[in-house]
């Protein structure tokens, strides 16, 4: 387990592997991403789209380009909406790009431009759209956010979704937050000159944490394995106990080379056959959850979860309430578990 002295006076990565990389638009025009991988820079965000009907024009030319380069790629959209239907809206338009499309990274919501909105509306936009691509991808976006932003817009309950953080003031980290302790990504400077691309590109850092294990063109190399999302305080002896396997096979199915260098967010494959079936899984509630997509995600049923958890009223649960998931779920890979 990765464990930061955390220096209050800024936000720190989640761990100390940082991989350098770039985020693109239209702005950049042609890239040659050969060149930008040669230069050290792996990983790479590119816009989608934003708005109600706006797609970048140069999408899918970055996308393929980045693949064929061999680099690691997320995906992200700028957020217009001014209600929470035109949120889930754009939302579903933006998984609409994507979802055909492999990326390693998590799917970012860039929602920076709020009109007139009060702070309760820009949270509550925030939340329809993060929450609306959540459920459709079945992957935990993240939050892109300038340190402003994160000091005085964003409500508490916003960190249960990964930060990818803009500060451009030179420091090693931006400065603390009340919401946010760690970020996943950050993005330091907007004035980068890099080979392969003409005029200026943002320069990010990215951690492992802003990482997701999906692709759609391989869903069956999931086949026969569970999810399971680290959070803060685990250990990976803890985890193969409750799954009833071991650290040793923890590690070799995720290519965990220190099994004592985990991280919050870390999503973990778990063999779900043999003896893992017959372990019980204990389950923490996040927000938003409901019991009934619980019993989906783990193919189990609500009553069972109930019945083991002395649940009494099944829509009632709590943020933070760790649940039993009973032995002899049928395994498979949970939908919605990162």
């Amino acid at each position: 387990l990765v464990v930061f002295a955390v220096n209050v006076s800024a936000i720190v990565p989640y761990q100390d592997e940082i991989y350098n990389g770039i985020d693109v638009s239209s702005y950049q025009g042609s890239i040659n991403f050969e060149n930008v991988k040669s230069s050290g820079y792996t990983h790479v965000y590119i816009r989608a789209g934003s708005g109600d009907g706006f797609t970048d024009s140069y999408f899918l030319q970055n996308y393929e380009r980045a693949k064929n380069a061999g680099m690691k790629i997320g995906f992200y959209y700028f957020v217009t909406a001014r209600s929470v239907d035109e949120a889930a809206v754009q939302a579903q338009r933006f998984w609409g790009l994507i979802s055909d499309k492999k990326f390693d990274m998590r799917p970012a919501m860039d929602f920076e431009e709020f009109g007139s909105l009060s702070r309760d509306e820009i949270n509550a936009v925030a939340r329809s759209f993060l929450e609306t691509l959540h459920s459709l991808s079945g992957v935990r976006p993240s939050v892109y956010s300038d340190y402003y932003n994160t000091v005085e817009v964003w409500n508490d309950d916003m960190s249960e979704y990964p930060l990818w953080v803009a500060d451009y003031n030179g420091g090693v980290n931006p400065p603390s937050s009340r919401v946010w302790q760690y970020w996943s990504a950050f993005q330091y400077s907007d004035r980068g000159n890099v080979l392969g691309i003409d005029g200026y590109v943002d320069l990010d850092r990215y951690t492992d944490a802003q990482s997701v294990s999906y692709d759609p063109e391989n869903t069956e190399n999931t086949a026969g394995f569970i999810t399971y999302t680290v959070v803060r305080g685990d250990t990976l002896s803890e985890i193969a106990q409750r799954f009833g396997t071991t650290v040793g096979a923890l590690a070799a199915e995720n290519g965990i080379k220190n099994p004592n260098l985990i991280y919050a967010g870390q999503v973990l494959k778990i063999n779900s056959s043999g003896s893992q079936q017959s372990a019980n899984i204990q389950y923490r509630i996040k927000r938003g959850d409901t019991l009934s997509e619980i019993a989906v995600r783990y193919n189990t049923t609500v009553n069972a979860i109930a019945n083991a958890n002395n649940i009494k009223n099944p829509n009632l649960i709590y943020a933070g309430e760790v649940i039993t998931i009973p032995s002899g779920y049928s395994g498979g890979a949970p939908q919605a578990a990162v």
